[in-house]
């Protein structure tokens, strides 16, 4: 009977203390989730396409709403999020520091050069698969 009694206060004891340590897995995912998330906000002006024997080019134009060039995670957040735009045969995502200074892209990406200074970013999606980006293109 002792020795009942013995596993069932080790079973009670193992089940409190997994118990446990889920709950503070769950309370640490959540935790990194919160730290994680992206505080750089963007607004998507302008996406054009051009179809070329089925294949098609995109071109977006957007805005980074609370740039900070100092802020590595801006960086990585511009970076990700013209990763996120479509793709097929060529993409070409340019970024600028604020909304206002944002053209907007009636046809490809010619803009005119009074946006070159607001210019922060491009980024490149080739046909062949290969990407490229680039800090402040048009310096």
């Amino acid at each position: 009977m002792k020795n009942l009694l013995a596993i069932a206060l080790l079973i009670l004891v193992f089940s409190a203390t997994t118990s446990c340590n889920q709950t503070q897995k769950k309370t640490d995912k959540s935790m990194s989730l919160d730290t994680n998330k992206s505080s750089t906000k963007f607004t998507e002006v302008s996406k054009t396409s051009i179809s070329n024997n089925g294949n098609y080019s995109y071109f977006f134009s957007v805005s980074v709403d609370n740039f900070d060039k100092y802020n590595d995670n801006c960086w990585d957040d511009i970076l990700e999020e013209a990763m996120s735009k479509s793709y097929d045969n060529y993409t070409v995502v340019y970024f600028f520091d604020n909304v206002e200074q944002t053209p907007v892209f009636k046809n490809g990406c010619d803009f005119d050069k009074k946006y070159d200074d607001h210019c922060i970013a491009a980024f490149w999606h080739y046909p062949n698969g290969s990407t490229e980006f680039k800090k402040y293109p048009m310096q």
